[in-house]
């Protein structure tokens, strides 16, 4: 549901769309005790953590919450076998680990984010001798430059060398630089290969500029992975080694080939398929249990949350496709073997 934060009546909004949902789950049969937990959890959450928030209850646990980064259209309330985790995966999804760095003169801030989060917050101060360039005139003009220069290079040098640590310490697919056009220059000197590779220089000079091209760069990137994998997946199902389409999917899933699951998860897809709760077995069709194991029992659920879970519990990798040019039915996957 969402979590406004910029209203002034915020508070009151967050509890109304708590309350809305709350009804819905008790009018679904929802275990009273159950909907208590959740109530304790919601009353102690802060609603300007995120755009939106996924709770997830299970009975005689804790309520799982999670704040995304965007709103969502409207609440989604669902009570059933298994969790809808797609909003919650997709928007990890978007949130690729990146570092941003703020650059000048003196040095820079470093911050490294990921899962949506700051994971890691570095002020780097360097030499501030002879920043500014004097204006002595004469002979030792050129001198006092020379070395306002030389200390902005030091200085820069000092702040690529913890970039590479901070990139490479949290798997960063994209730093992202903004600051001082010189500091700038110097640093893309200073980084080595590895991290330059996947350096971007942003225009921005405010925190808002900052973060407004630093999101449309990574939806850059995710968008460019999507292409590459939905690519690969046409060209795995051409040599036998993806699956299209729910039936051979679940086919895969169930005998634990996934290598990478693609699922387009529309909120209004309720199309079912069974699972076994204790294995990978899983079914695309809810009347099939011929290939059901000995002794297992199969459960109803809604068939992307099914393709999900069995994804998951197989350490697969869950990625998240447009409607149109992916697998047939919105689930196909690019097998292991």
């Amino acid at each position: 549901m969402n979590a406004p934060s910029a209203l002034t009546d915020a508070a009151a909004r967050f509890e109304a769309n708590w309350q809305r949902a709350r009804k819905q789950l008790a009018e679904a049969d929802m275990d009273a005790a159950a909907l208590e937990v959740m109530d304790g959890t919601v009353t102690g959450l802060h609603h300007g953590l995120g755009s939106s928030v996924v709770l997830v209850q299970c009975p005689g646990m804790d309520t799982f919450v999670e704040f995304l980064d965007d709103e969502v259209g409207e609440a989604l309330v669902s009570y059933d076998t298994l969790p809808r985790l797609g909003a919650l995966l997709e928007s990890r999804q978007r949130s690729i680990p990146h570092v941003i760095v703020v650059a000048d003169r003196a040095g820079a801030d470093i911050m490294a984010i990921d899962g949506g989060s700051l994971v890691e917050a570095i002020d780097i101060e360097g030499t501030t001798e002879f920043i500014h360039r004097g204006h002595p005139g004469g002979w030792s003009q050129r001198r006092f430059q020379q070395r306002a220069e030389n200390t902005w290079e030091s200085n820069a040098a000092q702040v690529a060398d913890q970039v590479a640590k901070v990139a490479r310490a949290h798997g960063a697919r994209m730093v992202a630089v903004a600051g001082d056009v010189r500091a700038v220059a110097f640093l893309h000197e200073h980084l080595p290969k590895d991290v330059s590779s996947i350096t971007r220089d942003l225009t921005g000079q405010s925190d808002d500029r900052i973060a407004a091209e630093t999101v449309r760069a990574t939806a850059d990137i995710v968008a460019r992975d999507t292409r590459e994998l939905l690519e690969a997946h046409r060209d795995a199902c051409g040599t036998g080694n993806g699956a299209d389409g729910a039936t051979a999917t679940a086919a895969a899933l169930a005998q634990g080939r996934v290598a990478t699951l693609l699922v387009h998860d529309d909120p209004r897809d309720e199309r079912r398929g069974l699972v076994d709760l204790e294995g990978l077995w899983c079914s695309g069709d809810p009347t099939d249990t011929a290939t059901l194991p000995e002794g297992s029992d199969a459960v109803e659920a809604r068939l992307v949350d099914v393709a999900i879970r069995c994804a998951l519990r197989s350490d697969a990798e869950v990625h998240f496709v447009p409607r149109h040019g992916g697998p047939a039915e919105g689930i196909g996957a690019i097998l292991r073997w």
